[in-house]
Order: structure tokens, then sequence, then C-alpha cells
């Protein structure tokens, strides 16, 4: 069969072959061409035909009180006889808590060994009930959980899987000379490494040849690569192993290797091992179509930037291509990683359909009806609309002010959007995810509001969604695309998720955000500040238009003071300006801290943490007045553009965030009283 239900995956499983990925059954590695595989979690499952054929229920001669039965195993489960590492599927008994691999249960160890190739006496097999003291075995020198063999006259215990290790071995991948196993760790003359894998020795135990300077780990040994295979998926001959040091460019990833290829002595084609299961076709979030794998790229692709690390492309083989657009090229290791593939092969999968289904309806020329407001129709509205209307209106999408730029609002309520955002499509690939993103209306409470996975920042606007995982991105943040060009800096910035470096906006150390890729350069902007508009063209603190201010024309030994809080401003960083004026302003003090996201109106209730205070009903208004509310918490002036107000006879405010932490009802009463952590704060709006 090409393809089988199988009934603890939620996938079907596919006919294909596998190098170096282990079986989930057996816990052994799949050197095969025969086997299942998922194509949704391609890099992730695995089963060998055998394993994946498997009946749902046996009876077993190590455990004779209970049937066993196929099913999915908890996590860090050893396997009942061999002592190995149980992976996702195994036979299990609920009642006794006793876990088997596939293999053991096809295949159990022999009680007696009369003449085993790791001891001079005969091993008798062990089950440990799990109170026993732990052992350690006398060859690998990790410890004896489940099961071992025992040697009564040496008290030596041994794994399965170490039983028939012996001093001395004829290992097929060295047929010239034996290794000789090695318990202090490897010589100094050798590197240190596995001659096939690359991998460090454990615990100092290895096998090794002094003549050939020649070393295996004790993984190689049990498991070892074949010395010949034949995969179409990877190339049309077979390839054979070269069980040596040897410097090589690998034809598949165009990296350099030193040790042990597999060849086509045909072809003069080189490939390590892992490149072995490279995917021929796959989606990543740095493109918009299908993408596929080549072994030679050309010349035409020379010095072309890889589309995910945006290095020059400087191999002549082994890449990701585009058949779509002609000036696409991505390295594979770059293309294959968690953060940029979802993880799916497309071979034989029919080309999905871009969902081109468009955000809104076309009524006539000027009337829309959209999908996150399909009770009522939009009618678009130009400059000339609002030009005598003096009321700042907000975007729902964006929940950024709509000042000369055309928008969309509703016929019967006050339902408003950006001609752009109203143009948002209705799903999206970015480079904060591997999966396509979804967008999804805003809401009216707090309590529906979300977290915004880029910036960080809680929003009741639209956010585009992750359908697996419990992730959105509010629209600001998934709008910028890469290269980012921002004003502050002269070179391109791109992506990264995974850097440590202080904003050079805010100052503030952080991860997620914007880096210059020139070596020289460490420029680094937090996505939050990437996304804070470059001009607020109306604000209530001045006539003019303010523009953002990075830093570079001021001098750091002046003083600068806020016009909002009459707070210092530090020139090095970001902030806010108006050239007619001459006046700055703090970035918070202009666009607000907490509720900066939020649009106006929108409402949520404060949980009571005493039975002596009583929920409160609380909304977010636009500090809008002719004259600013004193805090009824630090009795000064709300600087912000949107503050809270209780919704109750005493309609008390609220201008930032710390001020609510000290609103909030406290925990206790009398002397034992106490504030409500800062993290508490975020359940409110969950």
């Amino acid at each position: 069969m090409d393809e089988i239900e199988f009934s603890f995956h939620d996938h079907p499983l596919h006919r294909s072959g596998a190098f170096s990925i282990w079986c989930d059954g057996c816990s052994q590695p799949g050197y095969s061409s025969d086997g299942y595989r998922c194509s949704e979690c391609y890099r992730d499952f695995f089963m060998h035909q055998k394993c994946a054929e498997s009946p749902l229920v046996i009876d077993h001669s190590s455990h004779h009180q209970h049937p066993l039965n196929l099913s999915c195993v908890p996590a860090s489960k050893p396997c009942h006889l061999c002592d190995g590492h149980v992976s996702d599927v195994g036979y299990g008994c609920s009642a006794c808590d006793l876990w088997l691999h596939i293999s053991c249960s096809r295949n159990p160890p022999s009680h007696v060994i009369e003449n085993p190739k790791a001891h001079e006496h005969s091993l008798t097999l062990f089950l440990m009930p799990n109170e026993i003291e732990l052992f350690i075995c006398h060859i690998c020198g990790y410890c004896c959980f489940h099961s071992a063999y025992v040697c009564s006259q040496c008290e030596f215990f041994f794994h399965v899987n170490c039983v028939n290790l012996s001093p001395e071995i004829k290992h097929p991948s060295h047929p010239s000379h034996p290794l000789q196993l090695l318990m202090d760790g490897a010589p100094r003359y050798s590197d240190g490494k596995c001659c096939l894998c690359g991998d460090e020795f454990e615990k100092g135990r290895l096998y090794h040849c002094s003549l050939c300077n020649y070393s295996l780990n004790l993984d190689c040994v049990k498991c070892p690569p074949p010395l010949t295979h034949k995969s179409p998926k990877t190339h049309e001959h077979k390839l054979t192993l070269i069980p040596r040091h040897l410097s090589f460019t690998c034809n598949a990833c165009g990296k350099n290797g030193d040790r042990s290829p597999y060849v086509c002595l045909q072809c003069n084609f080189m490939i390590h091992r892992k490149c072995f299961d490279l995917p021929l076709l796959i989606n990543i979030n740095r493109h918009d179509h299908r993408i596929s794998r080549t072994y030679l790229l050309g010349l035409k692709f020379f010095d072309h930037d890889c589309a995910v690390c945006h290095r020059k492309v400087d191999w002549p083989y082994g890449g990701y291509i585009c058949s779509s657009c002609p000036n696409f090229v991505a390295h594979p290791d770059c293309s294959t990683t968690p953060s940029v593939w979802d993880g799916k092969e497309l071979i034989g999968t029919p080309e999905e359909i871009e969902d081109m289904e468009p955000p809104f309806k076309v009524i006539d020329d000027s009337l829309i009806n959209h999908f996150t407001h399909e009770e009522h129709n939009l009618r678009l509205n130009n400059k000339d609309d609002i030009a005598c209307d003096e009321r700042i209106i907000e975007c729902k999408a964006c929940i950024r002010p709509v000042y000369s730029d055309p928008f969309y609002s509703c016929t019967q309520c006050n339902y408003i959007l950006h001609e752009t955002c109203a143009n948002l499509p209705r799903t999206k690939r970015h480079p904060l995810f591997a999966e396509k993103l979804t967008l999804v209306g805003g809401s009216t409470y707090l309590q529906d509001s979300f977290t915004c996975h880029a910036c960080d920042r809680r929003s009741t606007g639209f956010r585009y969604c992750v359908r697996k995982l419990d992730y959105a991105v509010d629209v600001q943040c998934i709008s910028i695309s890469e290269p980012l060009n921002h004003d502050s800096h002269p070179h391109p910035l791109y992506f990264v998720d995974r850097c440590r470096g202080n904003c050079e906006a805010c100052g503030k150390l952080g991860y997620l955000g914007f880096r210059c890729i020139r070596e020289e350069c460490e420029y680094f902007l937090h996505y939050g500040c990437a996304v804070l508009p470059k001009m607020v063209e109306k604000h209530k603190a001045d006539d003019h238009p303010l523009f953002q201010c990075y830093g570079e024309d001021i001098d750091a030994t002046g003083r600068y003071w806020c016009d909002i809080c009459e707070r210092e401003v530090d020139p090095k960083r970001w902030f806010y300006t108006c050239d007619r004026c001459c006046t700055t302003f703090h970035i918070d003090c202009v666009l607000g801290d907490l509720f900066m996201g939020h649009a106006a109106g929108s409402m949520f209730t404060t949980k009571a943490f005493d039975i002596v205070a009583p929920n409160r009903q609380v909304q977010v208004v636009a500090n809008n007045g002719i004259c600013r509310p004193y805090c009824d918490v630090c009795k000064s002036r709300c600087k912000a553009s949107l503050i809270l107000k209780t919704r109750d006879d005493a309609g008390l405010f609220i201008c930032s965030s710390p001020c609510l932490r000290h609103f909030i009802p406290p925990v206790g009463v009398g002397e034992k009283a106490q504030l409500i952590p800062s993290g508490l704060i975020e359940e409110w709006f969950t």
C-alpha cells in the first residue's frame, strides 16, 4: 500500500524511505528505502514497514498478567526489555506501567547468553523492579534502569544493546583492522570525533584503530550506516560510503565536509549523510510559491542573495529555487530550519490553490461589504470628506487614527477601516512563523484582546493567527517586510528572532526584531520600535505634526524636556519633536503605554480579589477634552492619549499601567492587605 491510516498518528502515512531519521516504533535509525513517512510531519515521524503494520494487541512472554496494546507512549518511558527509550509508539500495559519497543516485542532478548561477546562468563537477563538500586553498564558507562544482563561471578551489568560489544570488534566500515574498545577517551592525536557521524565521544568510550587513526562511537558500532544505498529521491545511481577522513563539497547543500561522504563513482557525486533526507518540494515563510531542491544551481545564481539568510550565494550546487521566480534561491540549511519551513514534504501533494478570496465584496464603485463587518456596508471616503472634521477617528484594524488617508466608514455605525487595512489579505506568510497566518477581526472588550507575538503589546484590533499555535500578530507588525529600509539607518535591516542586542530606539535588551547583517554593523531594532509611526499628524499637545527624531542630529550634551510630562528626554533615544515649536515629547507620552493598542470605547471588568471590593467595569476613553482630567491614583494630569475611566457614578480616571496596578483592590483586609502583582494585570485581558 502506498498510503495507510495509522491509528496513533494524526495524518496518513505515505510509502517512503528514510536514511537518517529514527523509526518511531523501534527507535532504530531508518536506513531503509522501505517504510512509511508522514508528509505533514516530514522531519518528525517515520516508521519501518514492519513497525507500521504491527498488530494492535499481542500476548508477550515477558508479561503474562495482561495483553499488551499498541499505543502512544507517555514521555520518557524506557523499554522494559532493552532499557532503551521508547519513542512515540510502542506496546504497553497501562495498569502495570510497562512498555516495550515494537522491535523488542518481535525479537525479545534471550534469557541467558552462554558465550557473550562483551564478557568471558555467561550472562543472565535481569528485569529490575522500580525500587531497586541503579547499576552502571560496564561497556557504555550509563545507568541500567529496568533491565540488564548480569554476571553473577563478577557482578558486572550490561545493557541489552551493549552485551554484543566486545573489547575487540571487526566493523564493516573498517574491514582492514580490528577496532579496540577504549574506556578513557580518544588518543591525543585524533580529533576526538566519530569518523562516521562526526559526533564527539560521550563518557570517553569509543572503538579505535591506532594504525589508521579511525574511531567510532558506540551508536555507530551498534547501528552502522549501510555501505551502499540507493535512493531515487537522492540520486539515480547507487551511492557508496567512503568511511574515512576526506575533504569534499556536498552536492546537496554546497557545504564542505571532512569525513565519510556517500559517493557516486559514475557521476563524481558526493553528499553528506545528513543531506539524504532533504525534502524535494516545500513551502517556506519567505516566499509565496513552492520551492524545489536542485543539485546544480549553475552560474546564473552565483552571487545572488539567499532569500533566508541574505548572504551571497557562493556555491555552484545545492539549493532551493522557485520555478515561478527566476531570481529566487535559498540555501538548504536555511530553508529547512523549523522556524522557516513548516515541515511538510509536498511531493505527490496537489498544489494548494492559494486563498485568493478577497477580504470584501464590491457592492459598487465606492461601497463594499467587509468580511469582519458583514451586517453593514462600508463606504469609501476621500480626503475632502474629512477636511472639515476635527474629530480624531480610529481604524478598527490597526487602532491608529485616521487623518488624511482614504478610509471606509460604515453607513449605519462607527465602524471605520483605513483603505489599506480593508485590503489586507485573508491569509499571509511571514518570517515570524513557518505556518501560514489567517486574518481575524477585532474585538470590543479587552477580555477578548490579544498580545502581539512580535511587539508584545496588547491590542483589540485585527490580528493574524497561527492555526495550530496560540499566537497572534497585529496588522502593524505583519505589514513589515524584508528588507526593512528605515530612515534611522542607511543599510537594509533583516528579521532576526534569536538575536540578543540593545535596541537603538529605546535602549532595552531584546531578541525579536530587525538587524543590519553587515559584519561591521550591529544596528538592532525591536519589532515594537520598528513599527512606531514616523509622524503623528494631530496631537492635543501641539498644533503641528510631530515627527520621529532618531538622535543623530541632537547634541547629546544638551538637556531636553517632554512638554507633556515635563520630565527629561534622553537625546540618545528616539522621541517626537515639533520642528516649528522646537518642542520634544516622549514616545509613550504621545502614543500611550498600556492602552495604545486598544480602541477607544473598549471595556473590561476588573476581578474582585477581596469580598470588600466588588468587580468594576472600566472603559478605555480618549484623552481629548478641553483640559486633561486628574488621575485618581497619582493625582496628576492624565498625559496619555488613551486613559481608563470607571463606568459608575464615581467616574474615576486611571492614567497609566502603574496607576492601574495601584487602583485594583488589594488582596486581604486591613494590615495584611497586599497590592495585586503586576503580572496579574495580564489575566484581566484573557
